[in-house]
């Protein structure tokens, strides 16, 4: 006959969680808010809308974009989420993929803010 498995496996060790990368939030948190432009330090805001995430789901890091807690709010509250980004005029994907392909390096990743703030000005004077 087959060994039998065990029923005390020992030490439970945890899987890894390859969704949170908290360098990267670190990173989020040094930069200024991407819709209002408030002063570093903002929160860690994920996009939902066209990522991994999903019902109770929280996207993966590299999704993230920083915001203050007053714009954080307002993107999960109200009319939604896609609504907020819309009429912002900016595109929340794109914002976070160069923001996560910079980790680490806070004069780029104020770059990437910086170009979302010139987006912002240009769709309000549209």
């Amino acid at each position: 006959a087959p060994p039998r498995i065990p029923r005390s496996t020992g030490q439970h060790v945890r899987k890894p969680n390859d969704r949170v990368h908290p360098r990267h939030h670190e990173f989020v948190r040094t930069l200024p808010c991407c819709s209002c432009g408030r002063a570093a330090p903002s929160e860690c805001a994920h996009v939902r809308i066209g990522t991994d995430g999903g019902t109770g789901l929280k996207p993966n890091s590299k999704y993230s974009v920083p915001l203050c807690q007053v714009c954080h709010h307002r993107q999960h509250t109200g009319p939604g989420e896609v609504t907020f980004w819309a009429e912002l005029g900016v595109d929340p994907l794109d914002l976070s993929l160069r923001l996560w392909s910079v980790t680490g390096n806070p004069d780029l990743g104020l770059r990437a803010v910086e170009r979302c703030w010139q987006s912002i000005a240009l769709h309000r004077n549209l």
